[in-house]
């Protein structure tokens, strides 16, 4: 019996310990989106170019472009902490743009002569000039899910000429930012402070692209946003 009896007891130690004990892991945290602010200096504020009453006999003949003076503005948005910066852009009257003999992703709408009729021309929104924190940077598009493409100028025939990577793009999503390099393909730069100069150039089509003679007051109605996220 007292054989029999140590068997069974240890027979229970097993039996007690048959259930393995459960610990959870539990991991928290939280990925703080930066609180940022946007200054634009240069043209009327806020954004906003206007170029004021223009004369009829700035439209041409025929399908000539007439080019107007550029317009700089100063960007620079401020960040309360370190973070990628990229944005997106839609052209909010596309419909309107006259992409006669032009890159078509690069021309933004200037609006109608009369509703739905008339291309009163096009404008580029060209950057000049970028930075990250005082530091140059480059203006790049996507070219990956980790890298921007930043190029500024490309080869052909026996010159240099400026890539239009450096104009701001109107196709739906494209995504623009600050790059580290401007090499062919660059790492985004992150910061808290960047800043960008872009140039706006609106060109006036030709009266054959107008329609009619004009014979009241027409209104420049170009309009585009600037969507802004925090990484690619």
């Amino acid at each position: 019996m007292a054989q029999l009896a140590v068997t069974l007891l240890g027979m229970a130690c097993t039996a007690a310990w048959a259930e393995a004990p459960v610990q959870d892991i539990v991991v928290k945290g939280t990925i703080k989106a930066p609180n940022c602010q946007i200054d634009i200096a240069g043209g009327q504020g806020g954004g906003a170019v206007n170029y004021g009453p223009l004369s009829t006999t700035l439209v041409k003949p025929g399908y000539a472009f007439n080019p107007l003076e550029k317009s700089t503005l100063d960007w620079t948005i401020t960040c309360d902490s370190e973070t990628y910066l990229t944005y997106t852009v839609a052209d909010n009257a596309k419909d309107s743009v006259n992409t006669r003999g032009q890159a078509v992703d690069r021309v933004f709408g200037l609006g109608w002569v009369r509703e739905g009729e008339g291309k009163l021309g096009f404008y580029t929104m060209e950057v000049t000039e970028q930075t990250v924190d005082g530091q140059a940077a480059y203006h790049g598009t996507k070219y990956s899910d980790t890298t921007l493409d930043t190029r500024t100028r490309y080869w052909g025939g026996t010159s240099y000429y400026p890539l239009y990577n450096r104009y701001v793009h109107n196709t739906e999503g494209k995504i623009h930012g600050w790059g580290a390099s401007d090499a062919t393909i660059s790492a985004p730069k992150p910061g808290r402070v960047f800043t960008m100069k872009m140039d706006i150039a609106p060109q006036l089509s030709g009266s054959a692209d107008m329609g009619d003679a004009i014979t009241e007051n027409v209104s420049l109605s170009g309009s585009s946003t600037f969507t802004f996220a925090f990484g690619l």
